[in-house]
């Protein structure tokens, strides 16, 4: 069964994607995929973090996808949500990958109206199926 996949990040950008997100869902009559990444360290210097500060980015998120299947229920979709640790790109790719989303809504902060060629939304456009941004 195929879903609407909204990777956030607890900004309003990305409350701005999760009711575009139902909107789509409700739509298409599928459920919704609330993703949340908790980043990881790419490098072995981690001495700024430990397994308390891991714990409360953990419980962060947590936190942010349960509001944002709150969200969800409150604008009449269905969904569920998933917290992933890892490198947030290369998450999300890989449950685009995985999932074949019908349709992946992303928040995004735009400059001029144009998405920066570095940004999360330039590098999804090659990966996603269907890709909206929600600014």
């Amino acid at each position: 069964m195929s879903v609407v996949l909204v990777p956030i990040d607890g900004s309003e950008a990305s409350e701005r994607a999760l009711a575009r997100g139902a909107e789509a869902a409700r739509e298409l009559g599928l459920p919704v995929l609330v993703l949340q990444v908790v980043p990881t360290a790419l490098s072995s210097d981690v001495s700024g973090l430990d397994a308390t500060s891991d714990d409360a980015e953990y419980e962060f998120a947590r936190g942010c996808v349960d509001k944002g299947l709150e969200i969800l229920r409150n604008l009449g979709a269905s969904g569920e949500g998933m917290v992933i640790r890892g490198a947030p790109i290369q998450v999300i790719r890989e449950q685009i990958e995985a999932m074949k989303p019908a349709l992946v809504v992303i928040g995004a902060r735009a400059q001029d109206g144009v998405m920066p060629e570095g940004s999360m939304p330039a590098k999804l456009r090659d990966w996603a199926p269907r890709l909206e941004v929600v600014e």
